[in-house]
Protein backbone atom coordinates (compact mmCIF):
# COMPACT_ATOMS: atom_id res chain seq x y z
CA UNK A 1 0.00 0.00 0.00
CA UNK A 2 2.78 2.29 0.74
CA UNK A 3 4.62 1.85 -2.54
CA UNK A 4 1.20 2.16 -4.40
CA UNK A 5 0.61 5.54 -2.46
CA UNK A 6 4.55 7.06 -3.41
CA UNK A 7 4.45 5.99 -7.37
CA UNK A 8 0.58 7.57 -6.90
CA UNK A 9 1.85 10.90 -5.87
CA UNK A 10 4.76 11.08 -7.94
CA UNK A 11 5.59 9.90 -11.66
CA UNK A 12 8.82 8.15 -10.43
CA UNK A 13 9.84 5.83 -7.25
CA UNK A 14 12.35 3.31 -6.48
CA UNK A 15 11.87 0.06 -4.74
CA UNK A 16 15.29 -0.86 -2.79
CA UNK A 17 16.45 -4.35 -1.13
CA UNK A 18 18.92 -6.92 -1.03
CA UNK A 19 18.38 -9.78 -3.78
CA UNK A 20 16.05 -12.28 -2.44
CA UNK A 21 14.41 -10.32 -0.24
CA UNK A 22 11.17 -10.40 -2.21
CA UNK A 23 11.24 -7.27 -4.68
CA UNK A 24 9.94 -9.04 -7.98
CA UNK A 25 7.71 -11.52 -6.00
CA UNK A 26 5.93 -7.96 -4.56
CA UNK A 27 5.30 -6.73 -7.83
CA UNK A 28 4.26 -9.73 -9.28
CA UNK A 29 2.01 -10.62 -6.38
CA UNK A 30 0.47 -7.36 -5.08
CA UNK A 31 1.78 -4.70 -6.61
CA UNK A 32 0.92 -5.09 -10.62
CA UNK A 33 -2.44 -6.49 -9.93
CA UNK A 34 -2.89 -3.13 -7.50
CA UNK A 35 -2.05 -1.18 -10.59
CA UNK A 36 -4.04 -3.01 -13.23
CA UNK A 37 -7.48 -2.71 -10.76
CA UNK A 38 -6.45 1.07 -10.00
CA UNK A 39 -6.65 1.47 -13.59
CA UNK A 40 -2.98 1.64 -15.15
CA UNK A 41 -1.55 -0.09 -17.86
CA UNK A 42 1.49 -2.31 -15.52
CA UNK A 43 4.48 -3.03 -18.02
CA UNK A 44 7.08 -5.49 -16.34
CA UNK A 45 10.74 -5.21 -18.16
CA UNK A 46 14.05 -7.24 -16.43
CA UNK A 47 16.70 -5.42 -17.19
CA UNK A 48 19.83 -7.42 -18.44
CA UNK A 49 22.31 -6.82 -21.18
CA UNK A 50 20.02 -5.44 -23.76
CA UNK A 51 19.89 -1.57 -23.82
CA UNK A 52 16.92 -0.39 -20.90
CA UNK A 53 15.56 1.51 -23.73
CA UNK A 54 15.44 -0.94 -26.44
CA UNK A 55 13.84 -3.49 -23.79
CA UNK A 56 11.28 -1.33 -22.93
CA UNK A 57 10.24 -0.49 -26.71
CA UNK A 58 10.17 -4.47 -26.85
CA UNK A 59 7.94 -5.06 -23.16
CA UNK A 60 5.47 -2.18 -24.67
CA UNK A 61 5.13 -2.92 -28.23
CA UNK A 62 5.23 -6.81 -27.82
CA UNK A 63 7.87 -7.21 -30.44
CA UNK A 64 9.88 -4.75 -32.61
CA UNK A 65 10.02 -7.56 -35.37
CA UNK A 66 7.31 -6.62 -37.38
CA UNK A 67 8.44 -2.67 -37.15
CA UNK A 68 11.74 -2.03 -37.29
CA UNK A 69 11.37 1.35 -37.67
CA UNK A 70 10.13 1.73 -34.58
CA UNK A 71 13.15 0.67 -32.91
CA UNK A 72 14.58 3.91 -34.29
CA UNK A 73 12.29 6.10 -32.60
CA UNK A 74 12.89 7.73 -29.57
CA UNK A 75 12.07 6.41 -26.12
CA UNK A 76 9.46 9.14 -25.33
CA UNK A 77 7.42 8.76 -29.09
CA UNK A 78 7.13 5.21 -28.51
CA UNK A 79 5.42 5.76 -25.15
CA UNK A 80 3.18 8.35 -26.91
CA UNK A 81 2.30 6.12 -29.35
CA UNK A 82 1.56 3.26 -26.66
CA UNK A 83 -0.79 5.68 -24.84
CA UNK A 84 -2.70 7.02 -28.02
CA UNK A 85 -4.15 2.74 -28.35
CA UNK A 86 -4.76 2.21 -24.65
CA UNK A 87 -7.98 3.43 -22.86
CA UNK A 88 -8.37 6.97 -21.87
CA UNK A 89 -7.62 7.98 -18.13
CA UNK A 90 -5.21 4.95 -17.77
CA UNK A 91 -1.29 5.54 -17.44
CA UNK A 92 1.19 3.05 -18.61
CA UNK A 93 3.42 2.14 -15.53
CA UNK A 94 7.10 0.96 -16.03
CA UNK A 95 8.52 -1.65 -14.26
CA UNK A 96 12.09 -1.42 -14.34
CA UNK A 97 12.84 -4.48 -12.52
CA UNK A 98 17.13 -5.12 -11.52
CA UNK A 99 17.99 -2.07 -12.49
CA UNK A 100 21.11 -2.95 -11.36
CA UNK A 101 21.75 -4.57 -14.43
CA UNK A 102 22.20 -1.17 -16.43
CA UNK A 103 24.83 -0.10 -14.12
CA UNK A 104 26.76 -3.67 -15.52
CA UNK A 105 26.37 -2.00 -19.06
CA UNK A 106 28.83 0.07 -20.75
CA UNK A 107 29.06 3.72 -19.20
CA UNK A 108 27.85 5.30 -22.85
CA UNK A 109 24.60 2.97 -22.44
CA UNK A 110 24.13 3.73 -18.93
CA UNK A 111 23.92 7.28 -20.00
CA UNK A 112 22.48 7.16 -22.83
CA UNK A 113 18.84 5.59 -20.80
CA UNK A 114 19.66 8.26 -18.42
CA UNK A 115 19.15 10.83 -20.66
CA UNK A 116 15.85 8.99 -22.07
CA UNK A 117 14.52 8.89 -18.79
CA UNK A 118 15.26 12.47 -18.46
CA UNK A 119 13.57 13.08 -21.36
CA UNK A 120 10.23 11.07 -20.59
CA UNK A 121 9.97 11.69 -17.02
CA UNK A 122 9.92 15.37 -17.26
CA UNK A 123 7.68 15.73 -20.39
CA UNK A 124 4.21 16.00 -18.78
CA UNK A 125 2.41 15.18 -22.18
CA UNK A 126 3.58 11.75 -21.20
CA UNK A 127 1.21 9.84 -19.22
CA UNK A 128 3.66 7.24 -17.94
CA UNK A 129 5.28 6.30 -13.79
CA UNK A 130 8.37 4.78 -13.69
CA UNK A 131 9.75 2.19 -10.66
CA UNK A 132 12.51 1.60 -10.22
CA UNK A 133 13.71 -2.02 -8.30
CA UNK A 134 17.01 -2.78 -7.35
CA UNK A 135 19.85 -4.02 -4.91
CA UNK A 136 20.77 -2.00 -2.53
CA UNK A 137 20.88 1.65 -2.53
CA UNK A 138 23.86 3.11 -5.23
CA UNK A 139 25.56 6.08 -5.77
CA UNK A 140 24.95 5.68 -9.32
CA UNK A 141 21.09 6.42 -9.04
CA UNK A 142 22.22 9.97 -8.31
CA UNK A 143 22.63 9.91 -12.16
CA UNK A 144 18.94 10.18 -12.45
CA UNK A 145 18.92 13.23 -10.73
CA UNK A 146 16.37 15.53 -12.95
CA UNK A 147 15.35 19.16 -12.82
CA UNK A 148 12.74 18.76 -9.39
CA UNK A 149 13.48 14.83 -9.38
CA UNK A 150 15.56 13.49 -6.71
CA UNK A 151 15.59 9.97 -7.52
CA UNK A 152 15.91 9.05 -3.17
CA UNK A 153 12.92 11.05 -2.72
CA UNK A 154 10.56 8.22 -3.39
CA UNK A 155 12.58 5.86 -2.25
CA UNK A 156 11.02 2.62 -0.93
CA UNK A 157 13.16 0.04 1.26
CA UNK A 158 11.90 -3.39 1.36
CA UNK A 159 13.19 -4.93 4.84
CA UNK A 160 12.62 -8.38 5.50
CA UNK A 161 8.83 -9.54 6.80
CA UNK A 162 8.28 -10.72 10.32
CA UNK A 163 5.69 -13.68 10.66
CA UNK A 164 2.69 -11.74 11.15
CA UNK A 165 3.84 -9.53 7.99
CA UNK A 166 4.38 -12.17 6.20
CA UNK A 167 1.00 -13.90 7.03
CA UNK A 168 -0.45 -11.22 6.10
CA UNK A 169 1.22 -10.57 2.87
CA UNK A 170 0.20 -14.02 1.75
CA UNK A 171 -2.96 -14.29 2.65
CA UNK A 172 -4.54 -11.23 1.53
CA UNK A 173 -3.68 -11.55 -2.01
CA UNK A 174 -5.04 -15.24 -1.73
CA UNK A 175 -7.90 -14.05 0.15
CA UNK A 176 -8.54 -11.23 -2.98
CA UNK A 177 -8.80 -14.69 -5.46
CA UNK A 178 -10.36 -17.14 -2.95
CA UNK A 179 -7.92 -19.19 -2.83
CA UNK A 180 -8.63 -20.78 0.54
CA UNK A 181 -5.49 -22.73 2.50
Amino acid sequence: DDLTVRLEAKRFAILAGPNGIGKTSLLRAGFIPAVADAGGWPIRIEIGGEAVGMAIKKAVLGSLEGSPSLAAHPLRDVLQLASAFIPSKKEIVLFLDNLEELFKQPVQAQMEFVQTWKECVNDPALDTRWLFSISGVTHQLNRFQSGEINPFANLFILGPLDRDAARKAILKPAQAVNLRM
